[in-house]
Order: C-alpha cells, then sequence, then structure tokens
C-alpha cells in the first residue's frame, strides 16, 4: 500500500494524494474510533477478567446513546442502537431498532446497555 501511495505521489504530486487519499482516511477513522470510544466507554459499564469473561457479558459490556435525529440518520442507527449490533452483528441497522424492542424483554427488566443516555447524563 505505502508502495503504491508513494508510485502515485511521484505521478500524481503530493497535494493530489492528499487531498483524494488522506483525508478521507483521517475522517473516515475519525468517527470509527469516535464511534468505538461513545458506545464501548461509560462509567456504568462492566470490565471483565479472562476467567469471568463470556460472550454475552462482553457483548453487554456496550451502551446505546441517543444522538438525535442527525446521529440516528447519519449513522444508520449505531449509536442509538449498538447493544443489539454486538449480541446479533449480522442484523443489519436498519432492523436495529425493532431488534433492540425485541430482545429487551428476554434480557431482564429494562437493562442500563438499554437506556439511551443524551449528552447531559454522559
Amino acid at each position: 500500500m505505502l508502495l503504491g501511495l508513494w508510485k502515485a505521489t511521484t505521478v500524481l504530486g503530493y497535494s493530489t494524494i492528499l487531498l483524494a487519499y488522506g483525508i478521507p482516511w483521517l475522517w473516515i477513522n475519525h468517527w470509527l474510533i469516535a464511534v468505538a470510544f461513545m458506545n464501548h466507554t461509560h462509567p456504568s459499564l462492566l470490565h471483565y477478567n479472562d476467567s469471568s469473561w463470556t460472550f454475552i457479558d462482553g457483548a453487554l459490556s456496550t451502551i446505546d446513546r441517543h444522538c438525535g435525529l442527525i446521529g440516528l440518520h447519519m449513522f444508520h442507527g449505531l449509536l442509538d442502537y449498538h447493544v443489539i449490533h454486538h449480541l446479533f452483528p449480522r442484523i443489519p441497522f436498519y432492523h436495529a431498532e425493532e431488534a433492540t424492542m425485541a430482545i429487551k424483554p428476554l434480557l431482564g427488566a429494562s437493562p442500563s446497555n438499554f437506556t439511551k443516555l443524551d449528552r447531559q447524563s454522559a
């Protein structure tokens, strides 16, 4: 990859490669890190050691965050319905809200992971 970028830079120039590859790469990675941080860090989330960790515990160590209308449409529900993504990663996000509502009763009374946190409570 680096060799290809170097060759493209020698042919097209540094500014072209920066605009066509560098800035989009930084933008995408910025959002990947931001989404991962938002849904996987909160004081109420439990942390497990190797001997007590299970798949379900790990999947439920995320949290749904409410990011408003823009977040719901821009991220296709990824932030608002993130716990279901960890429990069932093959469910498409356009079914995430429906799946979240269906799984809540099976996990017991109102798990805190499904509480939509707003900016004031986070």
